[in-house]
């Protein structure tokens, strides 16, 4: 019998198992472990973009102004009204960060950067300001409004950008809320408390008719300012309204009382002593008019000196505008004659000091009960004056303290509403989908490939092997 042959006829071109319907097949089979590299690699995208990238290469920024009354501004720098200069290069110093970390506290009353480490972000945070170029020239009444400043701060020592954000804007209110704060706490200078308890009536009196011209130079200040016809809200008055009524508080019928005190010690030589008091009264009247009678005589010295030297000036040919030594010596002239006014100015308070001194010394000399009586009283008065004066002193303190807060804000002004920008950081979310569609294809490609030559393929042949089997069997 002769020897059967198998003969496998092969097509002429044979066809890849790599088709579609085998891809949507492998990823059938494999779909857990397809899906679970998908989401590995989507966790890592998203933790590598967040903690890492994100971490050491994110900031966030901020563009704003300011708008708060100042008496002037220049370089950054703006004086209030209250004489306190306000200095916006601040913002980013190790003074501000060290009051926003230790003091912004959330309603319970915690701590809001208590997780952050302080003096990384002094070392780390590379805060920077900028500001947008200033090319016109500021008017007295202009409020800081019109500059536009940028502050930009590393993410990387606040943890995350959302407390970044919330530490950047703290930052900026950091003005704002110290021009309201100075404001909250104005206070008039009084110069009624370095001499309320003197024992001389003329030091009293001095200092009555300071604080006295001290308000009103401040309500002068405040409507050269803003207007007489700016209101004041706590008062619901015009500046110029309660300027006036400062000053009739204290007309008594068609006479002020601060020119009356004074005209009253000149008139009648007061003296501030009792009976008992007479020998050592008189004895420290004769040493204040010897230690005045000293300094009119060196004063006078001075005068009749710089006198001579200024008169020694009209041999000198000055010209202003020919050199550097002529403007030396045009400002050295100027300043003879400023000292020689303030010599003269003082001569002449000594000279009536010394009238009141010898009226007072011979009052006390000769004086009788009727006199010691008026003393008291008048020194009664005094008292009086002073204590309305320190009324009006707080009053007006109040007064324009409320006024200024009402024309401040504890907040800038932010160029827009979201305040704070994340910039140079990459969004974690959409790198993680990225990762997670880029895993996908991948290990769906991985899987197919071993799916159809691996397990495809042994089934091919299992079944091929199977059908020969038969075959064989059959015949």
């Amino acid at each position: 019998m002769a020897e059967e042959k198998t003969i496998i006829i092969k097509n002429e071109e044979e066809k890849s198992n790599f088709t579609f319907k085998n891809y949507i097949h492998s990823i059938k089979l494999f779909r857990y472990w397809i899906l679970g590299i998908s989401l590995i690699l989507g966790v890592f995208g998203y933790l590598v973009t967040s903690l890492s990238i994100n971490k050491n290469m994110s900031k966030v920024t901020s563009t704003f102004n300011y708008s708060f009354p100042t008496t002037s501004y220049y370089a950054k720098e703006a004086t209030l009204f209250t004489g306190e200069v306000i200095n916006i290069n601040s913002i980013n110093g190790d003074e501000a960060i060290t009051h926003v970390y230790e003091n912004t506290v959330n309603e319970k009353g915690e701590k809001v950067f208590a997780s952050l480490n302080l003096q990384d972000i002094l070392e780390n945070s590379n805060i920077s300001l900028t500001a947008a170029e200033t090319t016109y020239t500021r008017t007295n009444t202009e409020p800081v409004s019109s500059d536009t400043f940028t502050l930009t701060a590393k993410v990387k020592p606040f943890k995350n950008d959302k407390l970044a954000s919330s530490f950047l804007v703290e930052l900026i209110n950091y003005i704002p809320k110290k021009v309201y704060s100075t404001f909250d706490n104005y206070k008039l200078t009084n110069n009624l408390d370095s001499f309320k308890n003197s024992e001389a009536f003329v030091v009293s009196v001095d200092s009555i008719k300071l604080q006295y011209e001290t308000i009103i130079n401040q309500y002068l200040y405040l409507t050269n300012k803003f207007g007489n016809d700016q209101i004041v809200p706590s008062e619901n008055k015009t500046l110029n309204e309660l300027l006036n009524t400062f000053y009739n508080e204290y007309i008594v019928g068609s006479s002020n009382m601060i020119n009356e005190i004074e005209a009253e010690l000149y008139t009648n030589g007061y003296s501030n002593y009792t009976l008992s008091q007479k020998d050592n009264k008189l004895v420290e009247l004769e040493n204040n008019k010897k230690a005045l009678q000293n300094e009119k005589d060196e004063k006078t010295k001075e005068k009749n000196n710089l006198e001579s030297i200024i008169k020694s000036y009209q041999y000198v040919n000055i010209n202003a505008n020919s050199d550097s030594s002529s403007t030396v010596i045009t400002t050295q002239f100027e300043s003879y004659l400023n000292n020689l006014k303030t010599i003269n100015q003082r001569l002449d308070v000594i000279d009536k000091y010394l009238a009141l001194i010898d009226k007072q010394i011979t009052n006390v000399t000769s004086s009788e009960e009727d006199y010691i009586n008026n003393c008291a009283t008048y020194k009664n008065n005094i008292s009086n004056l002073i204590n309305k004066l320190n009324e009006s002193t707080n009053n007006i303190s109040k007064t324009f303290s409320s006024f200024f807060k009402n024309s401040v804000s504890t907040t800038a002004l932010f160029s827009t509403s979201d305040m704070v920008r994340t910039t140079n950081s990459f969004p974690s979310i959409i790198i993680a989908l990225v990762a997670l569609l880029v895993g996908f294809i991948i290990s769906s490609l991985i899987y197919t490939y071993y799916y159809v030559n691996f397990v495809l393929t042994k089934e091919i042949k299992e079944e091929n092997t199977k059908v020969e089997t038969q075959k064989q069997a059959k015949k």
